[in-house]
C-alpha cells in the first residue's frame, strides 16, 4: 500500500507539474536573406528609423520610407532591389505604416498621432510626384502606429498586452473601424510587454498565419491565425539581422523586412 500511495503521489506530481509547465513556440523555419533595399541618405541625419515597405503590384515597384519627419527619404526599388527614385525624394509625410489600396491602385500611408492618411500620386515611372489627403485626424489606437494592410483593410496594433494579449485594431481602407482581433499568447512568465515590438503588426496574408509579431528579444517572429487568435508558428530571424523594439519591420511580397538602421538597408528575408 505505502508504495502504491508512493506512485499515485509521484504520478500526481508529474501531472500537475506538466500543466503548470509554460508552453513553448511551435518552432519553424529560420529566415534567410534573399534580397535588400538600400535607403538613400544618412543615420540621423536623414532620419533614423525605418517606417515601412509596400510592394505595389500593378507598378511592380517596391516603396520603402523613413519615419520622423516629411523630409526624409522615400526610395522606390525595382523587384530586384535597384533603386529606381533620385536620392533627393522624400516621403512629403511623416510616415508610419505603407500598404497598397487595391480599389484604388494607390500607395498609402498613415502618420504620426492625427496626421491622417494620404495616398501618393504616381507619375508614368512609378514614382511618387506629391501626396492626396486620404482621411484626416487619428484614425489608429497609437501615435506611433504603424499600419499594415492587405489591400482591402488595415491593421493596427495596440501599445497594450494584458493577460498575455495582443490586440489587432481592423479598419477600412475608407478610414471606419470594423473589429478587434485578438491573439492569444500561451503564459510564458519570462514574457512581458517589453519584449517585443508592440508598434508594428506584420499581415502576412498567409492563410492560417495572417498575422507576425515581431519578438526582438529572441529575435523572431511570431506567427497567428487571424480567425482563431492562436500561436501558429514561429520563425527565426538570423542574429546578424537585429530585430528592432520599435519601427523597421513590414511584410511586402511575400517577405518579412526589417531595417538596419546602421548601415540604412532593409533586409527581405523568407
Amino acid at each position: 500500500m505505502r508504495i502504491l500511495f508512493t506512485s499515485l503521489l509521484c504520478g500526481t506530481f508529474l501531472l500537475v507539474h506538466a500543466q503548470n509547465k509554460p508552453a513553448t513556440a511551435p518552432q519553424g523555419k529560420t529566415l534567410k536573406v534573399m534580397t535588400t533595399l538600400q535607403m538613400p541618405g544618412e543615420t540621423g541625419t536623414n532620419g533614423t528609423r525605418g517606417a515601412s515597405v509596400a510592394w505595389n503590384p500593378i507598378t511592380r515597384k517596391y516603396y520603402a520610407s523613413m519615419a520622423g519627419n516629411s523630409s526624409y527619404p522615400m526610395a522606390v526599388f525595382d523587384p530586384n532591389g535597384k533603386r529606381l527614385s533620385d536620392a533627393e525624394l522624400s516621403t512629403d509625410f511623416d510616415t508610419r505604416g505603407l500598404w497598397f489600396d487595391a480599389g484604388t491602385k494607390r500607395i498609402c500611408a498613415n502618420g504620426y498621432d492625427d496626421n491622417g492618411w494620404i495616398a501618393y500620386v504616381l507619375d508614368t515611372q512609378g514614382i511618387p510626384l506629391e501626396t492626396k489627403r486620404v482621411i484626416s485626424g487619428k484614425t489608429q489606437p497609437d501615435e506611433n502606429a504603424v499600419g499594415a494592410g492587405d489591400g482591402k483593410s488595415l491593421f493596427f496594433m495596440h501599445p497594450t498586452f494584458d493577460d498575455y494579449r495582443f490586440v489587432i485594431s481592423e479598419y477600412s481602407l475608407q478610414g471606419s473601424f470594423v473589429k478587434h482581433h485578438y491573439l492569444l499568447l500561451p503564459q510564458l512568465m519570462e514574457y512581458d510587454e517589453s519584449s517585443f515590438n508592440m508598434n508594428c503588426i506584420l499581415f502576412t496574408g498567409i492563410p492560417g498565419k495572417e498575422f507576425g509579431i515581431i519578438h526582438p528579444e529572441d529575435n523572431q517572429v511570431h506567427l497567428f491565425s487571424k480567425l482563431s487568435g492562436k500561436w501558429i508558428q514561429t520563425l527565426n530571424v538570423p542574429l546578424e539581422v537585429e530585430l528592432s523594439e520599435n519601427f523597421n519591420s513590414a511584410y511586402a511580397n511575400g517577405y518579412y523586412w526589417f531595417y538596419n538602421e546602421k548601415n540604412r538597408t532593409w533586409y527581405g528575408m523568407k
